[in-house]
C-alpha cells in the first residue's frame, strides 16, 4: 500500500511565506482562491515541488494566495481544531486528473487542510485505494504547557472530482 510521511510547522507554511512577502494575511485563511496565473505571479515556495504535469499549482501576488484555477476551483480550507465539528467538508474539485498522492501532498502542504494549531504536526498519510488517502498523526501546541492531540481523517475524491475531508478521530 502506498504510503508517505510528513511533517508541517507554522514557520514553513503559507501563511508565514506571505508575511514574509510583505502580503497581509489572517492567521487562517478561510479560501484560497483560483485565478490565472499572470506575469505578476510567482510559485509559492512552500509547494514549489508538488507541481501536476510539471505545471505549479499554487501562486501568490500583491493580492494574495490562490491556485492555479486550470488545475482547481476555489478550495474551502480546514482546520484539525475545527474537524471535530465539521465532520464532513467539500473542499473543492479538481479541473484536471490530478493523481491523488500529488492532490493530498498539495492539500496538506499548502495548509488547505490545516494539520496544527500552534507548533507543527507530524503525520502519515496511506492510500488504501485510488481514490481515498487515510491521515494520521499528532500536533503540538502549547497552553501552559506542551500538549500533543491525535488526528485523523480521510480524503478522498469522488467521481465528480470533488475532494472531500472526512473526520475519523471518534
Amino acid at each position: 500500500m502506498k504510503s508517505f510521511e510528513l511533517r508541517r510547522d507554522s514557520d514553513h507554511s503559507l501563511l508565514s511565506e506571505m508575511r514574509t512577502r510583505g502580503i497581509a494575511q489572517h492567521d487562517f485563511l478561510d479560501l484560497i482562491p483560483a485565478r490565472k496565473p499572470n506575469m505578476d505571479s510567482s510559485v509559492a515556495l512552500v509547494t514549489k515541488e508538488v507541481r501536476y504535469m510539471k505545471m505549479p499549482i499554487l501562486y501568490i501576488d500583491s493580492k494574495g494566495s490562490f491556485v492555479d484555477s486550470a488545475l482547481l476551483s476555489d478550495l474551502k480550507t480546514i482546520s484539525i481544531a475545527k474537524m471535530s465539528t465539521q465532520r464532513h467538508t467539500v473542499l473543492g474539485k479538481t479541473r484536471k486528473n490530478i493523481p491523488l498522492d500529488t492532490l493530498v501532498r498539495f492539500l496538506l502542504m499548502s495548509d488547505v487542510i490545516c494539520t496544527y494549531v500552534h507548533i507543527g504536526s507530524k503525520m502519515k498519510v496511506v492510500f488504501p485505494n485510488a481514490h481515498r488517502a487515510e491521515v494520521r498523526g499528532t500536533h503540538t501546541y502549547f497552553t501552559n504547557e506542551e500538549n500533543t492531540e491525535p488526528f485523523s481523517f480521510s480524503i478522498e475524491q469522488d467521481h465528480t472530482q470533488t475532494i472531500h475531508c472526512l473526520d475519523l478521530s471518534s
